[in-house]
């Protein structure tokens, strides 16, 4: 079982092809599994290879994400408040990320602010309305950073203590590079070319036989 997969692209070209093969050139019952975030469009390799097969796994729901965050409560503080403190994080932002890796990075990013009352003696751990009006405004600067990771944990934590608009975090770059999903960039791409085409050419470009990206064209076109 190959964790992080997608590291094998770095490798030597006849390394992916040889775990795909391994069974057949060690002759041996075995069975090689790759594991990665990314889609296979994005492995294969330009020499051809054995197509794997391609096992998708659905996203977390939130109550698995609620489970899996809390599991990692500070020790000084009771399972319940963390457990309170997950459940509003989600409640903000697991419409616009729910990855994993990205939410246990906005949670350890932003407990000390949920803390904060409590530890000035100014709420208890069970003042849900004090806690919540306390860290809303830094959540709302959190949301523009989403996927971003543009300054540090410890940068953040003295744009915190700065003054400034809610809506404005400072330090960021007005031209910020954002990876976009992958099939996000063919949808970009293709509505790009739809909007070149009358839409009295989309039966007589798109009708026959479409392939994939001529589809995700179509597609972009009737969006148009």
């Amino acid at each position: 079982v190959l964790d992080r997969a997608e590291q094998l692209r770095e490798m030597e070209a006849n390394i992916l092809p040889a775990f795909l093969r391994l069974q057949e050139l060690t002759d041996r019952n075995v069975t090689v599994i790759l594991l990665s975030e990314i889609v296979w469009e994005m492995f294969r390799p330009n020499t051809g290879c054995f197509e794997p097969f391609i096992l998708y796994f659905p996203d977390y729901s939130i109550g698995h994400l609620q489970k899996i965050l809390s599991q990692n409560h500070p020790p000084e503080y009771s399972a319940d408040f963390y457990s309170a403190y997950i459940n509003i994080l989600l409640g903000v932002f697991y419409m616009v990320c729910r990855d994993l890796k990205e939410l246990q990075h906005l949670a350890a990013l932003n407990f000390s602010k949920y803390c904060e009352p409590v530890v000035r003696k100014e709420a208890k751990e069970r003042d849900t309305r004090k806690l919540w009006k306390n860290i809303e405004p830094h959540l709302k600067k959190a949301m523009q950073t989403v996927y971003l990771r543009e300054i540090s944990s410890s940068q953040w934590e003295r744009l915190q203590c700065e003054e400034g608009e809610l809506g404005q975090i400072k330090g960021l770059s007005a031209h910020a590079h954002v990876e976009l999903p992958y099939y996000s960039k063919f949808l970009l791409i293709a509505a790009y070319l739809a909007s070149y085409n009358p839409v009295r050419t989309d039966k007589r470009f798109f009708l026959k036989e479409l392939d994939e990206t001529e589809a995700i064209v179509l597609a972009a076109s009737v969006i148009r």
